[in-house]
């Protein structure tokens, strides 16, 4: 059986992690609704959704990390039941990852013009919020983590190989549209220079805190 190193400790630094990443959200958010009033209402929806999802996806995981640590402290079983709330969170995390990566697939719609690339992205988005609810209630039905993690664990192989390839794809679609937009406009090389390491830093960050609290 695992140490709690392996598993309370690293449940704990992930969570708290999170946490910490969560209230960058927030104060990025903050600065979004005073700087951003122009912006389409789809895209505020947008926005919005996101902060109940976060918000909610934060509440779970504190629950989680205080029913383990308070409420059934010295209980070994208890990191090994599934919880719900880290089932549920995991669904969260899932849809979360799922509709930042539409997004960027719409940012590559804009960027490029065409419907291809967006349209694989969209699909495989799709895809992996599936995975990420199968994750969620097959856990939650297995009953114990260890019993979940020994009969599903490509489950989870799966959902991490789409989100990456989603990443990648988006990643690499903006980089290179910006790149020909860059030999076309040579007096604003440089800033185009830094939407791109924008767009590198953004989707490296963007699912790390979700990456964090995953099992």
């Amino acid at each position: 059986m695992p140490s709690i190193d392996e598993t309370l400790g690293a449940l704990e630094i992930g969570i708290i992690l999170s946490i910490f990443l969560f209230g960058v959200f927030v104060v990025q958010l903050f600065l979004y609704s005073h700087q951003n009033n122009n912006d389409r209402r789809w895209l505020r929806s947008l926005v919005s959704q996101l902060l109940i999802l976060e918000t909610t996806h934060t509440f779970c995981i504190c629950i989680l990390l205080y029913n383990i640590t308070v409420t059934r402290y010295g209980i070994v079983s208890t990191i090994s039941d599934a919880p719900f709330t880290l089932d549920f969170s995991g669904i969260l995390s899932a849809w979360i990852g799922a509709v930042i990566q539409a997004f960027f697939a719409y940012r590559v719609r804009v960027i490029s013009g065409r419907l291809l690339i967006p349209i694989i992205s969209w699909s495989l988005s799709v895809l992996r919020m599936g995975f990420g609810v199968m994750i969620g209630v097959t856990a939650f039905r297995s009953g114990t983590l260890l019993r979940f993690i020994g009969q599903w664990h490509w489950l989870i192989t799966t959902e991490f190989t789409i989100s990456a390839v989603i990443d990648v794809l988006n990643t690499t679609s903006i980089c290179f549209y910006l790149l020909r937009r860059r030999s076309q406009f040579h007096s604003s090389s440089k800033f185009v220079d830094r939407i791109i390491l924008f767009s590198i830093g953004d989707h490296l960050a963007s699912p790390l805190p979700h990456t964090l609290t995953r099992f």
